[in-house]
C-alpha cells in the first residue's frame, strides 16, 4: 500500500541531513557547472533537507525551499541559520501546485524527489507556467530501465524499500513530459550511482524482513534488471538522470 511521503519523511527527515547520496558535494558541484547560474530567484521544489537549494544559494538572490513535509522544512530553516544563509527562505508546497506567480521565476530544481510525485506531468507543465522566458529547470532523479520487465522490477524493489515512492520513470518519458510542456531540452545526461545497501535501506528505517527480500531481489536479480542493479560487495546501482531545459520564446 502506498503511503504519504509526508509522513514517510517526517518521521526520518534528520537522516537525510548527512546523507551520503544527498549531501555529495561533487554531484552539486557539477549541478553548479551545468546551470551557470547568475542571480535571479528560484525554487528547489522537494527540497528535502536543503542540499541544492544551498548549493545554489551563494550564485543567485533568492531561493525558495518548497517541500510539503513541515520537518524538512524545519531543518532548512535550522541549518541555514546555523550557515549564516540569508537568502534561502522555506514554504509549504506540492509540486503539482506550485505557489508562484506565472512567469515569476528564473529558475527551478528538483533534484532526487520527482519519483514521489504523484503526477509528475502535471509538476512539468507548473514548472513551465511559474518561469520566465529564459528560466531553466534541472531535473535530477532516479530512473528506471527503458526494458519494461526490468522497470517492474527495479519499482517494485524501491516500493518495498520506501511505501511512499510513487515511480521512477524512464528517460524517454521525462523527456516527453518536458516537451510537450513546450519546454526546450538542452542536456540529458545519466550516470550511475553507486549505492551502499544497507546505508540505503537504513535510511528508510526498512524492516527486517523487507531487507531480507529487497537483499534477494536485489542480489539474485537476473537479465536486464541485473544489468540495471549491478549487485557486489553489498553495493548495487541506480541510474540517475540529470535533465536541463530552458523556457524559450
Amino acid at each position: 500500500m502506498k503511503t504519504d511521503p509526508r509522513e514517510q519523511f517526517g518521521r526520518e527527515a534528520e537522516k537525510y541531513v548527512t546523507s551520503s547520496v544527498h549531501a555529495d558535494a561533487s554531484a552539486l558541484a557539477f549541478l553548479i557547472g551545468l546551470v551557470q547560474p547568475r542571480g535571479g530567484k528560484i525554487v528547489d521544489v522537494g527540497t528535502g533537507a536543503g542540499h541544492t537549494a544551498f548549493a545554489f544559494a551563494p550564485l543567485v538572490d533568492e531561493v525558495t525551499a518548497l517541500d510539503p513535509t513541515p520537518e524538512m522544512l524545519s531543518l532548512v530553516e535550522r541549518q541555514a541559520q546555523e550557515k549564516g544563509i540569508a537568502n534561502v527562505s522555506t514554504k509549504l508546497g506540492f509540486a503539482e501546485e506550485l505557489p508562484f506567480q506565472d512567469a515569476s521565476i528564473d529558475g527551478v530544481t528538483c533534484r532526487v524527489a520527482a519519483h514521489h510525485f504523484d503526477d509528475p506531468e502535471r509538476f512539468v507543465k507548473e514548472v513551465a507556467r511559474v518561469l520566465r522566458l529564459g528560466g531553466w529547470f534541472l531535473l535530477v532523479d532516479t530512473v528506471a530501465p527503458e526494458d519494461e520487465t526490468a522497470d517492474k522490477l527495479v519499482n517494485e524493489a524501491e516500493t518495498i524499500r520506501d511505501p511512499s515512492h510513487r515511480r521512477n520513470w524512464k528517460v524517454s518519458e521525462w523527456r516527453a513530459r518536458v516537451q510537450d510542456s513546450r519546454l526546450d531540452v538542452v542536456t540529458v545526461e545519466t550516470r550511475w550511482k553507486r549505492l551502499a545497501l544497507q546505508e540505503w535501506m537504513d535510511r528508510m528505517s526498512v524492516s527486517p524482513a523487507d531487507q531480507a527480500e529487497l537483499r534477494e531481489r536485489i542480489e539474485g536479480s537476473s537479465g536486464a534488471a541485473r544489468d540495471y542493479f549491478q549487485p557486489g560487495d553489498d553495493s548495487f546501482s541506480l541510474l540517475e538522470m540529470t535533465l536541463l531545459a530552458r523556457k524559450e520564446g
